[in-house]
């Protein structure tokens, strides 16, 4: 598992002369010669820092030894049914599969839920941005993030000029629709009322 720990380390050492310092950190990478230094640890492990001071005669050295515990992060990921969805119809389905996580928040949209996995119809349409952020038991995060598209779903509406008149009507029909694509007028045949003799 992958970490990146970030630790500022502050030299207290002493003494009479000019010192020269010598930071191992014990993690296959190079030393600091630096008073003071600052080292990211990117895997997790036990590491024994050393601090070796030396005067400036080389005729004294003195090391000090620091542990460090560098836990790994949890891993946050999840899976979508799909990314694209019909406004008012789908239901969003997410499965989370994150590694080594015993706490989950879900940042979708502007709302937080706090279960495992979550499903929820959108309230509105577009870009949709959705957020796992995963801790471990020693509080350490990740987090993994999609965008889910949410397509306007139609909107069928018309509107006309005459709902009424005399044989050979002409009736004009106006399109007030929305987020269509393809549009298709129906006509239904009623029969007229047969008269009935008495």
């Amino acid at each position: 598992m992958r970490s990146a720990f970030l630790i500022n380390f502050t030299n207290n050492s002493s003494g009479q002369s000019a010192l020269n310092y010598l930071w191992d950190f014990n993690d296959g990478t190079s030393f600091s010669f630096a008073k003071d230094t600052s080292h990211i640890f990117y895997k997790p492990g036990n590491y024994q820092v050393r601090l070796t001071v030396y005067d400036q005669f080389n005729c004294f050295s003195d090391t000090s030894i620091f542990n460090i515990l560098v836990h790994g992060l949890p891993i946050s990921n999840f899976n979508a049914n799909k990314l694209d969805y019909c406004f008012g119809y789908d239901t969003v389905f997410l499965i989370n599969t994150s590694v080594d996580a015993v706490s989950y928040i879900w940042k979708i949209g502007n709302k937080e839920f706090f279960t495992k996995d979550i499903n929820f119809v959108p309230d509105t349409f577009g870009k949709l941005n959705v957020e796992l952020i995963v801790e471990n038991v020693f509080q350490c995060k990740d987090t993994a993030e999609i965008t889910l598209n949410i397509n306007p779903s139609p909107i069928s509406k018309f509107d006309l000029d005459k709902n009424s008149g005399c044989e050979d009507l002409e009736v004009h029909f106006l399109n007030e629709s929305n987020y269509g694509a393809f549009f298709y007028l129906e006509f239904l045949v009623i029969k007229p009322l047969q008269q009935i003799k008495m």
